[in-house]
């Protein structure tokens, strides 16, 4: 009875802790100029959407935008823009905002990202919904970039990424991410893909790897 009592006693707790944040991440969201806060009020609010302790270090991020073409021919789709760590650096690598377009779930980091990047599309939805907003683009992206905790996602969710990154990686674009684990199997195992480059970045807490993938070479050899 103890143990119960203690459990009702714990969950209002964090209802209300949670309740709180997210006011405040409204708020936040509207009036702040530091993206630190509302990254740690998002990761405690929403933790399953979140892979990560702290937002993407500058040398992680750069490591990450010097993967894309900054003359692509088409655009350059980023999945989970979060604080814009990525964004800020595909453009400073010479990605035309024109060109650039930010997939975000969270509404608090979508207006974030709208105050700081206001030439930039931004577009709140979930990552496997974009072609839905995307008709008339699809077919013209050349590089995905992922911010989204691939290893840490349901797999339902990552089979219906896949299947989207299946038809743009098919069609000749390239597909960047990052991971804190040595070997992503989910993207690994995709037959269709192929890894062309990959970075270990040493300045980020913690640890993370830079993986870019193209379509499958027939006379290519792992």
């Amino acid at each position: 009875m103890e143990k119960r009592t203690k459990a009702v006693q714990l969950t209002k707790i964090w209802r209300s802790i949670q309740s709180f944040l997210l006011k405040q991440q409204r708020l936040f969201g509207r009036i702040s100029d530091s993206s630190v806060p509302l990254f740690w009020f998002e990761l405690i609010a929403n933790p399953g959407q979140i892979g990560a302790c702290l937002p993407s270090s500058k040398t992680l991020s750069n490591t990450i935008a010097k993967q894309v073409n900054p003359n692509p021919q088409g655009f350059v789709l980023e999945l989970g823009g979060g604080t814009g760590a990525v964004t800020h650096a595909l453009l400073k690598n010479g990605i035309s905002p024109g060109k650039l377009i930010v997939i975000e779930r969270s509404s608090a980091m979508v207006r974030y990202l709208r105050h700081q990047f206001p030439n930039v599309r931004i577009i709140q939805c979930n990552a496997q919904d974009a072609k839905t907003y995307l008709q008339e683009e699809w077919r013209h992206i050349s590089h995905v970039v992922s911010g989204l905790p691939i290893c840490s996602l349901p797999k339902p969710v990552v089979h219906e990424l896949i299947d989207s990154l299946s038809e743009l990686v098919k069609n000749g674009a390239k597909y960047t991410h990052f991971t804190y684990k040595r070997k992503n199997h989910q993207m690994h195992q995709v037959n269709f893909m192929q890894r062309e480059k990959k970075t270990y970045v040493l300045r980020n807490i913690p640890f993370a790897m830079v993986e870019t993938f193209s379509k499958v070479d027939r006379n290519y050899s792992a």
